[in-house]
C-alpha cells in the first residue's frame, strides 16, 4: 500500500486505523525497522501521524516534486508548513535543511527542502 493510500485511509476513517509494519515501511523505513527490533507488529495511525517528522516524510513520498497535494492539504496549509520550517530567514532552504537534518523520517533534507521551495518560491535558485 502506498504512503498516499495510507494517509487517505487514515483521513477518511471514522475511527483510528491500525497500520502494519509493512504499511509503516512505506512511510518511514527506519520506523518499521525499529518496530521489528522491538517486536511491534502494528501501530495506530494517529500515533504515527502525530509526529511532524513522520508526516513530513509521508508528504515527501506522496507529493514527489510537489505536483499535487495530499488530500486535506491546501496551498495555505503547505505555506504554513514551509513557514514553520523556515521562519522569516533570508536563506529559507538552508534553514529548512538545518531544521530537518538528522530527522528520522526525511532521507534527504536538501532535496526535500529544495523541492518544497521550488513549489512555493519559484525562481529562488537563480536569486543571488
Amino acid at each position: 500500500m502506498s504512503a498516499k493510500t495510507l494517509v487517505q485511509r487514515f483521513k477518511s476513517a471514522n475511527e483510528d486505523v491500525w497500520l502494519s509494519r509493512e504499511d509503516v515501511a512505506q512511510i518511514c523505513p527506519f520506523c518499521a525497522t525499529k518496530m521489528a527490533s522491538k517486536g511491534i507488529s502494528k501501530v495506530r495511525a494517529s500515533v504515527l501521524f502525530s509526529d511532524e517528522r513522520l508526516m513530513t516524510a509521508a508528504l515527501g513520498r506522496m507529493a514527489k516534486g510537489w505536483g499535487s497535494l495530499p488530500k486535506g492539504w491546501t496551498q495555505a496549509s503547505l505555506e504554513s508548513f514551509w513557514e514553520s520550517l523556515t521562519g522569516d530567514r533570508k536563506h529559507k532552504v538552508t534553514a529548512c535543511i538545518s531544521k530537518l537534518k538528522g530527522s528520522e523520517g526525511v532521507d534527504d533534507p536538501g532535496a526535500f527542502c529544495a523541492s518544497l521551495a521550488d513549489r512555493l518560491e519559484p525562481g529562488w535558485r537563480s536569486e543571488r
